[in-house]
């Protein structure tokens, strides 16, 4: 039995190590290489209105009624004074690629683009939905997969102008969660108490 459970163990231990792992971009910040994470995935896109509102709308209509809540909005013409200043940085190890420095660590984000180049993308969209996954510090994107290539030809930093605004999104627990969480807590203190006396 010890035989086999060894056996299984250095068998999982070397498929781990052959594997391809998963390796986070990086950006050059004045000379400095920073790591950025992975690239976050583009939930949905759509048109959508010009207020507040309609975009928290279309966020939570297609998360769920009451998931999101909106944390943070960074806009083209901020400047560095905010905390958080509009720069984007081109993915060393990728073209196409490029990360902006977050201010909330948010577990989605949205992008909005103008909607006159919004028009000459494949789908027209004017709103871009990711999930922030790995680094939550960094949204990391692809042009590509916005459609900009088909746009212009290319994913350069002449298309990242196109984007005026980034808003992030934090998840909210849903209620259920919570309190499936508490009678688990409760639990466990019962458990507890019991064993004491």
């Amino acid at each position: 039995m010890k035989k086999t459970i060894l056996l299984f163990v250095f068998a999982l231990s070397v498929a781990f190590a052959i594997a391809p792992q998963a390796m986070a971009y990086t950006i050059d910040i004045n000379g400095i290489t920073v790591e950025v994470g992975l690239l976050d995935t583009l939930r949905t896109s759509n048109t959508v209105g010009n207020s507040k509102a309609k975009e928290n709308a279309w966020v939570n209509g297609f998360l769920a009624p009451g998931m999101a809540e909106f944390s943070y909005k960074t806009e083209s013409g901020d400047t560095a004074t905010d905390g958080n200043p509009w720069k984007w940085y081109a993915i060393k190890e990728q073209a196409g690629l490029f990360a902006f420095d977050l201010f909330s660590s948010p577990d989605y984000f949205l992008l909005k683009i103008g909607k006159g180049i919004a028009k000459k993308l494949p789908g027209g969209h004017d709103h871009f939905l990711f999930e922030n996954t790995g680094n939550l510090q960094w949204a990391v994107i692809s042009l590509k997969d916005m459609g900009f290539e088909a746009e212009r030809g290319n994913t350069s930093f002449r298309n990242i102008g196109a984007i005026s605004h980034l808003s992030e999104f934090s998840s909210v627990p849903e209620p259920a969660t919570m309190l499936l969480f508490g009678v688990g807590l409760l639990g466990l203190a019962g458990i507890a108490r019991k064993r004491i006396r």
